[in-house]
């Protein structure tokens, strides 16, 4: 077997790959952690929102849930459109590193659409 024909472990992940992926961080975020991981986006918003002096996050229980398990369902599913856009701006980022870097940036994007939703909703 020649060095060009061994398959690498860790490739860049094409698209078949992060809707795999996507699906199944929905599924375990989602539904089997029942929105907890929505839940620690949701306290990290509301921390920064008291940080900055924007206001607060006012969700009880019952309020609560159904939107952190929202969010803990649809914020894996930006990984595919910041994956194609780090394809197109970084192409040479190591393959490990491209996922690492997948990962964090679709947690910004997504905790900065929290901030800004709740901020907005503080001020009307």
């Amino acid at each position: 077997m020649t060095s060009h024909n061994k398959i690498k472990i860790l490739n860049k992940p094409s698209r078949k790959w992060l809707w795999i992926v996507s699906i199944i961080m929905s599924l375990v975020g989602g539904i089997l952690l029942i929105g907890i991981p929505g839940a620690l986006l949701v306290g990290l918003v509301g921390w920064l929102l008291e940080f900055t002096g924007l206001g607060m996050i006012h969700l009880s229980g019952d309020e609560a849930w159904p939107t952190v398990i929202m969010l803990s369902l649809l914020w894996p599913f930006l990984l595919l459109p910041v994956s194609s856009w780090m394809n197109r701006k970084l192409p040479k980022v190591q393959s490990g590193l491209h996922w690492f870097l997948i990962i964090i940036i679709s947690l910004m994007i997504t905790v900065f659409a929290i901030f800004v939703w709740f901020s907005i909703q503080n001020h009307f």
